[in-house]
């Protein structure tokens, strides 16, 4: 279910209820060992979530997401959205980073256009994601895109991302 601007704006943090669908994204990729978008240090990667998010139940191996209208957040204790955004920045390529809490949007961070659905999966302004390898010490291979990066060789993946409907109550969790 998607929810309304105006109700972001107004409560000021995005809820959830118990008849409402929250999703993790599943990787078309043949990574067995990274088959869900996580989220750590600010980035969306493939990979499992580290132990340090802090959660108010067991921690699930992936993040959490969920749509409001055309935005896309982190599924988290209410107060406490952690909005995901497209990097534009020269530097960022356009990769798909996350707000902490009470951390305002920037002119160079993307954040509509987003539509999380059963069939199609995760889409920006109606295109797949990019999975970029990345060499990394942390264990995950892939950052994620909303467009391959000019300087990337050819060496990225379009993410055809399986949604997969979760119904709550799932975890709630912030992510470092």
């Amino acid at each position: 279910m998607k929810f309304s601007v105006a109700a972001l704006v107004v409560a000021g943090a995005a809820t959830v209820s118990a008849q409402e669908e929250v999703y993790q994204i599943r990787s078309n990729l043949p990574i067995a060992f990274y088959p869900f978008l996580s989220a750590n240090e600010g980035t969306i990667r493939l990979g499992e979530l580290p132990p340090h998010a802090s959660c108010e139940g067991p921690a699930p191996p992936f993040a959490t997401f969920y749509t409001q209208g055309g935005a896309l957040f982190l599924y988290t204790p209410e107060g406490k959205p952690q909005q995901v955004y497209a990097d534009m920045t020269p530097e960022g390529k356009g990769k798909l980073r996350y707000t902490q809490p009470s951390e305002p949007l920037g002119d160079d961070m993307a954040a509509g256009g987003w539509d999380l659905s059963v069939g199609r999966g995760l889409t920006w302004n109606g295109a797949p994601l990019a999975a970029c390898p990345i060499k990394s010490e942390f264990g995950s291979p892939y950052d994620i895109f909303v467009r391959e990066p000019e300087d990337s060789n050819g060496d990225c993946t379009p993410l055809v991302s399986n949604g997969e409907p979760q119904f709550v109550p799932l975890s709630r969790c912030t992510y470092p």
